[in-house]
């Protein structure tokens, strides 16, 4: 991330967030997700950072694997291009089984992201898998996190 020359850094935190702390030391700022009830959920804790601020939002699960600056810098440059609201940063699996599967509509554009679990065999199927990174125009970000639920 450091790479990616960033205006801020803020981290959530919660389980293990001594350990996470330990390793980014004051390079980021902190905000604590007491109870762990996904990523829509950990986002808007960093709100009162980042609510009312222009600009874009990145977004980048604590457990994904390994992606690169490069792909996170060609994630952003496309986001920019695009104007886009909302971009995700997708990958083909060999083996999808356990990660929210993409879901897209005849014009290839997302339509959704339907969790392995909440998945249909026919979407089950799918090898096109969320990695769980983002790039948000953040007003556009932390007004939709205000409309989502865990349904």
């Amino acid at each position: 991330i450091s790479m990616l020359h960033v205006d801020r850094l803020i981290t959530v935190v919660g389980f293990g967030a001594e350990r996470v702390k330990e390793q980014l030391g004051s390079q980021s700022e902190y905000v604590i997700q007491e109870q762990q009830l996904g990523t829509a959920h950990a986002v808007l804790q960093a709100a009162p950072h980042l609510a009312d601020k222009d600009g874009v939002t990145l977004v980048v699960c604590g457990d994904t694997p390994l992606i690169t600056s490069e792909t996170m810098e060609a994630l952003l440059q496309h986001h920019l291009q695009t104007k886009a609201k909302a971009t995700i940063l997708t990958a083909l699996a060999e083996d999808p089984t356990g990660y929210g599967r993409i879901v897209r509509n005849k014009d290839g554009h997302v339509e959704k992201i339907v969790e392995h679990k909440d998945a249909t065999e026919e979407e089950r199927n799918i090898r096109e898998i969320n990695t769980g990174t983002y790039c948000f125009d953040n007003r556009a970000l932390f007004e939709a996190l205000t409309k989502v639920s865990n349904d």
